[in-house]
């Protein structure tokens, strides 16, 4: 074979290989596709809202400026007349206060028990052991509920009964040491001469709170059914923060509340007069059950006023006032598409997936649709439907069924 035919083999052979690369960089760049794994997640359809809440309540001014040394926690419900705490010249008089009663406490537990052990009547060490796990449980039952007015008293008898047994079980056991200590400590303390300035007597029965927020006047009167939307949309957004005034103890008279905001009709059109709904509270850690009431149509803006009945109380709720709240209208869970991903095949919606060297179309049934995904129904018995972790082709060109990869 000669030169010229080698030059010549070796010139088409180049313009083979030249043609055959740029047709294949040519077709490579109709197939450049991007996938994706297809997941299940849940989403929430919400209602997102600024409101703010309404109580009946009645304020009971400190007659004395000072610290407040509460005998209820906030939400424990109180009678009329109910003795609510004391106030003391500053919190460290309180703090000393405290401590009398303790030693107080103790030293006559124990006095109680001396004299006990000094009668001829038989007292039993596991009678003792019985009268000291009931007064633990009231103890608890105390604690939980919040009202600790009977605290003291399941405390001295818890002193009293454990010194008893100790007499019983020992006899030689003798507290007059002790007691005589106790009361040498009381004494000092009491030449201090911070005692309360005055006891603050509750002066309706319901829900105590140890704090006013200024708005108790201008909210417990308050007409709801002259309320316009203009006006609760400007005390809105005239709110700034909460300010917490202890100058005043207040009073929440019923267990009924409402809260009050302001819906567009796209967002009102979700609810219905009457129906129960859950309302997520900012600063409120479990969600709360509440009722629509009222829903009053804006007929100019198109905008609702919106009124929520809730009638359960804790100290959460009753220390917020203006809030954010969502509404949990609906939960879907599904199989999440992005939306560029989607395609048509003779009308019907779905999108391509690849299995092996091939894509092939598969049929969604959208249960939700947001801005820019769709959650699809997750249909696992039908073979032309999209599944779980399946591979979709979110971009790419020319597709169609049974394409080859």
């Amino acid at each position: 074979m000669n030169r010229k035919v080698l030059t010549a083999a070796s010139f088409c052979l180049s313009a083979f290989l030249i043609v055959y690369v740029v047709f294949q960089l040519v077709s490579f760049s109709g197939t450049d596709y991007v996938t994706q794994t297809v997941y299940s997640q849940t989403v929430d359809e919400q209602i997102n809202m600024d409101g703010f809440i309404v109580r009946e309540e009645t304020v009971i001014p400190l007659t004395a400026s000072g610290y407040l040394s509460a005998n209820y926690s906030v939400g424990t419900k109180v009678s009329l007349g109910a003795d609510l705490g004391k106030v003391y010249p500053n919190r460290d008089a309180a703090g000393n206060r405290y401590t009398i009663r303790q030693l107080q406490l103790k030293a006559n537990a124990l006095s109680d028990a001396k004299a006990a052990a000094d009668t001829t009547d038989v007292i039993k060490p596991e009678d003792l052991n019985q009268s000291i796990r009931q007064s633990v449980f009231r103890l608890i039952a105390s604690r939980d509920s919040g009202d600790f007015s009977g605290v003291e008293q399941y405390k001295e008898e818890i002193i009293r009964y454990a010194g008893q047994r100790e007499m019983v079980l020992y006899p030689e056991t003798d507290y007059s040491a002790q007691i005589e200590e106790l009361n040498q400590q009381i004494q000092t303390l009491e030449a201090l001469g911070e005692n309360s300035l005055t006891s603050v007597i509750s002066t309706a029965s319901g829900y105590f709170v140890d704090h006013i927020d200024g708005y108790e006047e201008t909210l417990s009167s308050i007409d709801l059914s002259s309320l316009t939307i203009s006006k609760a949309k400007e005390m809105i957004s005239a709110y700034t923060s909460y300010q917490a005034d202890t100058s005043a103890v207040k009073i929440v008279t019923s267990h009924k509340w409402r809260y009050i905001t302001v819906l567009s009709g796209s967002d009102a059109e979700k609810l219905r007069s009457g129906s129960s709904v859950s309302l997520r509270f900012s600063h409120v850690s479990a969600d709360v059950t509440m009722t629509v009431e009222k829903l009053t149509r804006n007929e100019e803006t198109g905008e609702y006023l919106a009124v929520f009945l809730g009638e359960n109380i804790n100290e959460e709720l009753l220390s917020i006032r203006f809030c954010s709240a969502t509404i949990v209208v609906a939960s879907y869970t599904g199989l999440k598409i992005p939306k560029e991903a989607l395609r048509f095949e003779e009308g019907v919606r779905g999108v391509y997936v690849v299995v092996m060297d091939k894509m092939y179309f598969r049929k969604i049934e959208e249960i939700y649709e947001a801005e820019d995904y769709l959650i699809a129904k997750i249909n696992e018995d039908d073979a032309d439907s999209l599944r779980l972790y399946d591979t979709i082709i979110v971009q790419g060109k020319n597709l169609y069924d049974q394409k080859p990869l």
